[in-house]
C-alpha cells in the first residue's frame, strides 16, 4: 500500500500512523469452547454458540439420557468432560471473588430501568 500509494485494503486493518507496516488480517476467531456460569446457558445463547460452532461446556437441556449398556461409556465420558470444564472455571471464579473482596467491587450496585434499585428515581421515570 505504501509503495502503490493506495488507501484501501479489503479484509485488513491498516495502521494510519505507520503506513509502511504490513496490514493485519481482519476477522473474528471464535473460541473452541465457552466456560461460562450456568446462568448463561439459555436456549438463545446455546443457539448462537451452535451457529458459530462453539462448544458450550455445560449440562445439556432436557431430561438426562437413560443409561444403557451401549451408551454407558459415552455418558461417563461426557460427565467427566463436564467436570473437567467446571474445574477450569475455578480460577476464574476465584478472580471474581478477589475482585469483590479485595477491590470493593461487591459494593457496586446497578439495575436496569426496568428493575431499579430501591429508593432510586428511576422508578418514577417508567
Amino acid at each position: 500500500m505504501h509503495k502503490t500509494n493506495s488507501r484501501r485494503c479489503d479484509d485488513r486493518i491498516v495502521s494510519i500512523s505507520q503506513p509502511h507496516v504490513r496490514p493485519i488480517i481482519r476477522g473474528k476467531h471464535y473460541p473452541e469452547k465457552v466456560l461460562v456460569d450456568p446462568l448463561y446457558g439459555t436456549r438463545e445463547n446455546r443457539h448462537y454458540l451452535k451457529e458459530k460452532g462453539i462448544h458450550y461446556a455445560g449440562k445439556p437441556l432436557g431430561r438426562p439420557k437413560k443409561e444403557t449398556e451401549e451408551n454407558k461409556a459415552q455418558l461417563k465420558q461426557e460427565k467427566q468432560q463436564r467436570r473437567n470444564d467446571y474445574c477450569q472455571r475455578i480460577p476464574i471464579e476465584g478472580k471474581f471473588g478477589q475482585g469483590k473482596s479485595a477491590y470493593g467491587l461487591d459494593k457496586i450496585k446497578a439495575k436496569t430501568a426496568k428493575h431499579p434499585l430501591p429508593g432510586s428515581t428511576a422508578s418514577f421515570l417508567s
